[in-house]
């Protein structure tokens, strides 16, 4: 079974931090692989620079995003918890996807925002199969080759 794209840990992330407590990095990694069926070659999966796993960045973006949206908060550095937003998210059973964060989070919209244009301010939930860093990567190219000519 092949890792899901970043934005498909949402669900998992915010159901490992529901009671409320205060959970760091590695404890939402480690919660969220004990409830997954991932495989050992899955898991040990290598980003290209070889510096960490694709499975602790998938999890990185989901967090980043989540925060972004309002849905969990940082205590500390790398210390996090469910705000009631993503308490209320969570308990309602919806489908947790980047354009429910973007139609609840202006600060969501704005983290996400890459220029005017619908298809690539949409592109980061692509059904390609593309990670979503080798998306933001390309629309910032664009973005910046914009800003230069």
């Amino acid at each position: 079974m092949a890792l899901p794209q970043y934005f498909k840990f949402y669900h998992s992330v915010l159901s490992v931090i529901q009671d409320g407590r205060v959970y760091t990095n590695k404890e939402i990694r480690e919660a969220v692989k004990m409830q997954s069926n991932f495989s050992e070659d899955d898991l040990k999966q290598l980003l290209g620079s070889g510096r960490k796993t694709v499975f602790e960045d998938r999890i990185g973006w989901a967090i980043t995003y989540l925060k972004r949206a309002g849905l969990i908060e940082a205590q500390s550095r790398g210390h996090l918890n469910i705000t009631k937003k993503g308490s209320d998210i969570l308990s309602s059973g919806v489908e947790i996807t980047n354009s429910l964060l973007a139609d609840i989070s202006e600060d969501f919209r704005q983290f996400v925002k890459v220029s005017p244009d619908k298809d690539e301010a949409s592109a980061v939930e692509s059904k390609d199969g593309q990670d979503g860093r080798l998306i933001w990567r390309k629309l910032r190219k664009r973005r910046w080759s914009r800003l230069t000519s």
